[in-house]
């Protein structure tokens, strides 16, 4: 019974959900605030998932070598949530007022907190590599709250994207975005052609790696 939960909760953290409403919210940024505003969250979901990526890719190719013994594989579900559900939390904290200028950030925290703990609690990752994606997007969501409190502050109206936001959530959630299977591939390769890890890896090693990507 704690199983299904626990995985519709670690969904709202996928990128098959995620990517797609991020996009929406850089139109709806960039249409009814300010094109620097649809800017600013596509350079702030380009460092998140940029960073995210090099950081699979690093423990993917290195492993334990590179991190310690507790991490291989940064959170892709930590950092893009605590990126998306904290950039929203961040831009209602801006436009609301009254109780929800407080409850609707709470609330889109406990959501990435529902995500992060799942992904440990599922077996997905270690507890280190979940905080390690949370700071990731911490760090992402920090550098667009900085930014984006220096842009005017344009009243959002937006009863019509809400729903295609909804509509997204409703068709999307539990769908999966296999992107790891890529990202070891390209480590793979790095770890094979360049000498980017110490010490080297052994063959036994190697061969163990090479067996993920198939």
């Amino acid at each position: 019974m704690i199983v299904p939960v626990l995985k519709a909760l670690t969904d709202f953290g996928d990128a098959a959900l995620l990517l797609p409403m991020s996009l929406l919210l850089a139109i709806v940024l960039a249409y009814r605030h300010s094109l620097k505003a649809g800017g600013l969250w596509l350079m702030t979901l380009a460092l998140c998932l940029t960073g995210m990526a090099m950081l699979k890719v690093m423990g993917f190719a290195c492993g334990r070598e590179l991190f310690g013994s507790s991490v291989v594989s940064p959170s892709g579900h930590a950092a893009f949530s605590a990126t998306f559900y904290g950039a929203l939390a961040v831009i209602a904290h801006r436009q609301f007022a009254g109780w929800r200028r407080i409850g609707i950030p709470l609330a889109l925290c406990g959501v990435v907190v529902a995500v992060v703990m799942t992904r440990v609690l599922l077996g997905n990752h270690s507890k280190a590599e979940a905080l390690l994606g949370l700071a990731m997007g911490s760090v992402s969501v920090a550098l667009f709250a900085w930014r984006f409190r220096s842009l005017a502050q344009v009243p959002l109206r937006l009863r019509a994207e809400a729903f295609a936001f909804v509509l997204l959530l409703v068709l999307l959630h539990g769908e999966r975005l296999h992107a790891e299977r890529f990202l070891k591939h390209i480590a793979l390769q790095v770890r094979e052609r360049a000498d980017v890890c110490l010490p080297p890896a052994k063959a036994g090693e190697m061969t163990r790696f090479a067996s993920w990507t198939a």
